[in-house]
């Protein structure tokens, strides 16, 4: 009866501890695609990305992206994702990527309804956008 149970509980426990694995990449397209769950348009180049994925039952997420688009979509996202400005600095996190350095001349925009360490910032002179997203 042992064994029997043993051979269940293995095949079981492979299962449960593959599931547990998380997703990391540092390709800028499949980061942009997981952070906003489709391509990035014609009128965004996605420069660099990383993201995170717990795999975890908690699915915790992080993504840094660093684009360039229009201002008329960058309107459109800030409205849409319910943005306001933020006049406090952005601290960044540990787990930061070393490329990942926001100049201190962005404005910085937070949706007052989510985590507080998320930030979505853009520097106007060269319509560069940085992104950091905790969810």
């Amino acid at each position: 009866m042992k064994r029997n149970s043993f051979a269940f509980l293995l095949p079981a426990l492979l299962i449960l501890v593959s599931s547990c694995r998380g997703i990391e990449t540092d390709d800028p397209i499949l980061c942009y695609q997981k952070w906003a769950h489709e391509l990035p348009p014609r009128d965004v180049h996605v420069m660099k990305g990383h993201y995170w994925h717990s795999g975890l039952w908690a699915k915790d997420d992080e993504v840094y992206l660093i684009m360039k688009s229009e201002r008329n979509w960058w309107s459109a996202f800030i409205y849409q994702n319910g943005l306001i400005p933020d006049s406090s600095a952005w601290i960044p996190s540990s787990g930061k990527p070393g490329w990942f350095n926001p100049p201190s001349r962005t404005k910085n925009w937070k949706n007052p309804k989510s985590n507080s360490e998320s930030y979505y910032m853009m520097d106007s002179l060269y319509q560069i956008i940085y992104i950091h997203e905790v969810k």
